[in-house]
């Protein structure tokens, strides 16, 4: 080839340093690996193996993944996604996460067949894509998606995904609590919506604050909220409840403190269904704001009714 002259150019003339050279121009890592699974060349070299320091002359080339990679796990499936590909002859791609040093890096892996020119399999062509800011910006907007933009706790979109999730698992007694705000209207009409809605976001906080790890919050819409309890009994549903008043007691905004309704209602029956439980937990939401009315317009911080959901 002379003078970069392409016509001039000759198939027999490409080595395999000459491709690695030409390949490492790309941003993406290259790879070729032999029929028996080992690194024939690399374009780059990545984080995630082990490459000795200070060693110019270690060379990836003759090496398995278990050989090379930091993390096992993945080698161990790197390896066995090849011995897949040689046994049927048709690619994959997959995607893989690290966790390293607090960082969180998405590898996206894109293998295919090699074949000479009579059919004959050859080895693997593979190609990685660092996809994390792609992983990152999807997450984010999935985030976006299922949380309240308020208050920062789940909406109804994540509901949907925690019952999805949920259905199969063993998370009985299941207990289920539904809260409202009381007097939101007089504070919006007396010191304005802003003062209103940091009304209902020091009430997610409370919500979420004393919360075990395993329960979620929920903005229902408006002012009221739910709270999923896998694996709470109703005596620890209460003791929760408490724990609220007790950080919402200490809450006050201008000359108000906040107060909200509670109801609760538990099942260890597996039958039943969570729409059963949401709406008994409601009910008994209403009746403990009917009998905070009762008390002249005066609740306590945290008030809360218990209904019992019946078994068959």
């Amino acid at each position: 080839m002379e003078n970069g002259n392409f016509d001039d150019f000759k198939i027999n003339d490409i080595d395999i340093n000459f491709v690695e050279r030409m390949l490492k121009s790309l941003p993406s890592n290259i790879y070729f690996k032999d029929m028996e699974g080992k690194y024939v060349f690399c374009t780059h070299y990545w984080n995630h193996i082990n490459t000795p320091e200070n060693d110019p002359t270690w060379t990836i080339r003759g090496k398995y993944d278990i050989d090379i990679r930091k993390d096992k796990e993945n080698a161990i499936k790197a390896m066995e996604e090849d011995q897949r590909i040689f046994a049927t002859k048709k690619g994959t791609s997959y995607e893989i996460k690290f966790d390293e040093n607090g960082q969180t890096e998405y590898i996206q892996l894109i293998k295919n067949p090699v074949f000479d020119d009579n059919g004959n399999m050859i080895g693997i062509v593979g190609l990685i894509n660092d996809i994390t800011r792609t992983k990152l910006l999807e997450d984010k907007l999935e985030r976006m998606a299922t949380l309240d933009s308020l208050t920062g706790v789940g909406n109804r979109s994540y509901m949907d995904i925690w019952i999805e999730k949920n259905k199969n698992l063993d998370i009985y007694p299941l207990t289920v609590i539904v809260c409202d705000c009381n007097g939101l209207k007089r504070i919006n009409d007396h010191y304005g919506h802003l003062v209103g809605d940091r009304y209902i976001i020091k009430t997610a906080e409370a919500l979420m604050t004393c919360k075990p790890e395993n329960a979620s919050v929920i903005r229902a819409g408006g002012d009221e909220f739910m709270v999923f309890m896998p694996n709470t009994s109703e005596a620890e549903a209460a003791q929760y409840m408490e724990k609220v008043q007790d950080y919402i007691s200490n809450i006050h905004i201008f000359d108000e403190t906040l107060s909200i309704a509670m109801g609760s209602s538990t099942t260890t029956d597996i039958s039943k269904r969570l729409e059963d439980l949401i709406s008994l937990a409601d009910k008994a939401m209403y009746i403990q704001k009917e009998i905070d009315h009762k008390r002249l317009g005066i609740p306590s911080p945290v008030s809360y009714t218990h209904l019992t959901l019946p078994t068959n």
